[in-house]
């Protein structure tokens, strides 16, 4: 099969026949691209495309396009379908050229939201989010003056295109920082499609989110524990729960903020094994970040942490980050428990193996610039330098039947 489509992407290049009787595929019996009237070359380009032959696609839409007087509309769905590819290789800026082609000279054309729906969508993900914005109001405005010529099932495609424009709207102006009118876009797409009822659950998420990064926090306690308490699986709850255990904390409700780290060990045990780590190192960050003033403050935290025996990686955590605490307080205090013997040993080792390879990493740069310049020592092992690697991984985030979402923001400062 390999070979076959290497020859029909050979011969279609070379402007060749493929005999016949080598059909690249069952839906290829038919088809000669010597032979081939335009309009068969592009419907062997659509099937092509539907079966991920992506770049014999592309030669017979490249081919299809050289051919002169095509009717329009076929040359309309050419162009979209090219755009399509270029998207599904993942070329946006390739993408994006081709649907503003598209919006340039097929306006009147049936798939002119659609291709405007996914600028959009093209320019959130590059983050030109005043560009997203702008192609998502006018994929509303393409279907809403379209709607009353619509037939039912055209129409009901173009209700779930104003849905998802609407939710993309408000994800832009979330992922643009724009808290207030994005939490007006959640509210309103809630309202507007009742029946979405997984993307209302992760507008709750949102929305809580929301008044989280506006420092609101009795409105974002509220938020979260609504949030949780209709969707306690959600792929944003470990994040909620940690974020409640800030909340919590600041709010000096110790019973509550005991409850929440549990609950967010629970949920990392059971439903995000393959991200333990992370979310280990997003508790110890946060706490390392909340605390460092009063560190007698996290001391029920840390038994909450020290009590989850059946879960040896929370101890390791727990080592590590009180050797983490041992280093980083100016007056060390008695009543902060000591980091094991083990922990020490460990930090020790690895603390040596990364002076040993940056010191081979300083050589070598050195002598690449040809210098006679003795490597410098390694830096010395501050907390802050060698226990920031950069800013954490956002967690998963959940996939609707329109759109990715992206995860949480990051806690405003």
């Amino acid at each position: 099969m390999v070979i076959l489509r290497a020859a029909l992407l050979l011969l279609l290049t070379l402007g060749l026949t493929l005999p016949s009787t080598l059909p690249l595929h069952a839906d290829d019996n038919d088809f000669n691209p010597g032979i081939a009237t335009p309009n068969e070359v592009l419907a062997q380009a659509r099937r092509c495309a539907d079966r991920g032959d992506y770049a014999i696609a592309i030669q017979l839409i490249e081919r299809f396009m050289r051919v002169p007087g095509v009717d329009r509309p076929a040359l309309a769905e050419a162009v979209f379908l090219r755009a399509k590819i270029a998207q599904k290789i993942d070329e946006p800026t390739a993408a994006l050229v081709w649907y503003r082609r598209y919006l340039s000279e097929f306006t009147d054309q049936i798939d002119a939201p659609r291709a405007m729906f996914q600028s959009g969508e093209l320019y959130k993900q590059l983050g030109a989010y005043d560009r997203a914005r702008e192609a998502f109001y006018k994929t509303l405005s393409f279907a809403i003056n379209k709607a009353s010529s619509l037939d039912k099932s055209d129409f009901s495609s173009s209700l779930r295109l104003s849905q998802a424009a609407t939710w993309e709207l408000a994800e832009t102006e979330y992922l643009a920082n724009n808290w207030e009118r994005a939490d007006e876009l959640y509210e309103r797409f809630k309202k507007q499609n009742p029946s979405l009822e997984k993307l209302i659950q992760t507008s709750n998420f949102r929305q809580a989110d929301i008044a989280f990064q506006l420092h609101k926090v009795p409105d974002a306690i509220a938020k979260y524990e609504t949030a949780l308490a209709i969707a306690p699986f959600h792929p944003f709850a470990a994040e909620s729960w940690l974020r409640l255990v800030t909340l919590y904390g600041i709010t000096k409700d110790k019973p509550k903020q005991t409850a929440a780290l549990q609950s967010f060990i629970w949920l990392v045990n059971t439903l995000e094994k393959d991200d333990q780590l992370y979310w280990q190192r997003r508790c110890a960050d946060q706490l390392l970040a909340e605390y460092k003033g009063n560190l007698l403050d996290q001391t029920a935290l840390l038994e909450t942490i020290l009590k989850n025996k059946e879960n040896p990686a929370w101890a390791k955590m727990l080592d590590f980050y009180l050797s983490l605490l041992d280093r980083q307080a100016s007056d060390p205090t008695t009543n902060i428990p000591r980091p094991s013997a083990a922990a020490n040993d460990d930090w020790n080792r690895w603390l040596g193996d990364f002076r040993t390879r940056l010191g081979g990493i300083i050589q070598q740069i050195e002598v690449m610039r040809n210098t006679d310049t003795t490597p410098a020592p390694a830096p010395s092992a501050s907390l802050g330098s060698i226990g920031d690697t950069g800013p954490a991984r956002a967690p998963s985030a959940p996939a609707s039947t329109s759109t990715v979402l992206a995860p949480p923001a990051a806690p405003a400062k």
